[in-house]
């Protein structure tokens, strides 16, 4: 009856054309239904908890509590979202590509961190290796430093225990000490590096020290190309120069392009000899043998009066 009677009060505010009467109307109604509802879930609430008492009332909370945690806590209600993130784990590590070269990086593929484990081994294999060469080169360069230098000892008939030094170092023993002392007695000389014939220095390629071959070609005499100067040659196999001069139009040494249009094979015209063409584009002639008075080939002129026909007066 009450929403009636609001209905009734709109409507009347609503024929007069009062606004205002209208909204004060709606805002009492909203307020009266928020405090009938307030009521009515208060008076609800009371009835059911009215018939218990305190400790039946706390243990229902505890039950409540105890439901609500198995309801989020569920594995049903978790075992999908488990799946799901599962899954995606799986796509974004399906996905996961070793970059070369990035041995510092975080990778959780296990393809990609077993490649980026073969490169690290790769790597300090290969730096293991270079050290060693380097260390091996240092020590021979020391060696032969050491062997000249007790050479030319000897040579120079230095003192005893200078030469018994440099000896030491090098670790010989006392039968190649006493041939070190003989050598020069039963060994020849090179004539170009003045070493040994067994201690030689010179080049296998052009047996002379220090070496000259040519350093692109590897041999003596130079076998490099005059031209390009280079080995192989890269001279042009048409024109025989480097860089190339041949014609880029015809691709020939001795150019064969056209010299009135520059093109091969040649564009001119056949009737003018000329690029572009300068024919008649009526008579396709040079010179223009079309007719002066009627500019037609052939001449569409009056037989009579020697004038075209849109001028001829022989009717007159």
């Amino acid at each position: 009856m009450i929403w009636l009677l609001f209905i009734g009060i709109i409507g009347y505010f609503a024929y007069i054309g009062n606004i205002w009467g209208m909204l004060i109307t709606i805002l009492i109604g909203m307020f009266m239904l928020s405090r009938g509802g307030s009521d009515k879930n208060s008076g609800n609430s009371g009835k059911h908890t009215s018939g218990r008492g305190k400790g039946q009332s706390d243990n229902s909370g505890l039950h409540n509590q105890k439901r609500n945690r198995v309801q989020t806590s569920s594995p049903a209600s978790a075992k999908p979202f488990a799946h799901q993130t599962v899954a995606v784990s799986k796509d974004k590590a399906q996905k996961e590509e070793y970059i070369r070269g990035d041995i510092h990086g975080y990778y959780t593929d296990p393809d990609a961190l077993y490649i980026q484990r073969l490169e690290k081994e790769e790597l300090e294999n290969r730096e293991r290796a270079r050290k060693s060469a380097a260390k091996a080169e240092s020590e021979n360069r020391k060696r032969r430093d050491l062997e000249e230098k007790a050479r030319i000892l000897r040579r120079h008939n230095a003192e005893h225990w200078r030469i018994k030094a440099v000896e030491d170092e090098l670790g010989r023993s006392y039968s190649e000490r006493q041939w070190e002392d003989q050598k020069e007695d039963y060994e020849p000389e090179c004539s170009e590096c003045n070493n040994w014939k067994s201690q030689c220095r010179c080049c296998n390629s052009c047996e002379r020290y220090p070496c000259q071959c040519c350093y692109r070609c590897k041999s003596y005499p130079c076998e490099c190309c005059d031209t390009c100067n280079d080995h192989p040659c890269q001279c042009c196999r048409s024109c025989d120069s480097y860089p190339c001069e041949c014609c880029r139009e015809c691709g020939e040494a001795d150019c064969r392009c056209c010299s009135t249009c520059d093109t091969y094979p040649c564009r001119c015209c056949n009737t003018c000899d000329d690029y572009p063409c300068r024919c008649c584009r009526h008579c396709d002639d040079y010179p223009c043998q079309c007719c002066r008075s009627c500019g037609e080939y052939p001449c569409e002129c009056c037989g009579g009066c020697g004038n075209p026909y849109r001028y001829c007066r022989c009717d007159d």
